[in-house]
């Protein structure tokens, strides 16, 4: 029975982690750190929730080495895409809006001079 305590004890406490990451997240959300922080801080914390659920909830802390070996081939491909990802779209955001974005812009300018979902027309 005191094994089943300490489990307990430790998904509360997993629990709570999350619910605070969650809060973090949704907090975060609302600064203006720039469109490329404000994607790095999200991923962040959204690698560390889906790390504290794969080790504790999937039981992956108490598996041999080749079970977690093969569980961290994707993630690790997930993190290498992710990245890519991330540092393309940054990279065109930037170049098309500046570092605030378009939304911060009066009438919401985009790069072909038209408001966004004006619609129609033709394209420069």
């Amino acid at each position: 029975m005191a094994g089943s305590a300490d489990h307990s004890k430790l998904y509360w406490g997993v629990f709570w982690a999350l619910a605070a990451l969650t809060v973090l997240t949704v907090g975060a959300s609302y600064l203006d750190l720039g469109h490329s922080t404000n994607l790095w801080v999200g991923i962040l914390i959204a690698v560390t929730k889906a790390s504290l659920v794969a080790t504790i909830f999937m039981h992956l802390k108490y598996e041999g080495k080749l079970t977690r070996g093969v569980a961290a081939f994707p993630i690790c491909l997930f993190v290498l895409l992710s990245t890519v990802l991330v540092v393309d779209i940054s990279n065109n955001w930037i170049s098309q809006f500046g570092n605030k974005g378009a939304w911060s812009q009066p009438g919401m300018q985009t790069s072909g001079g038209h408001a966004a979902g004006g619609g129609g027309g033709e394209h420069h």
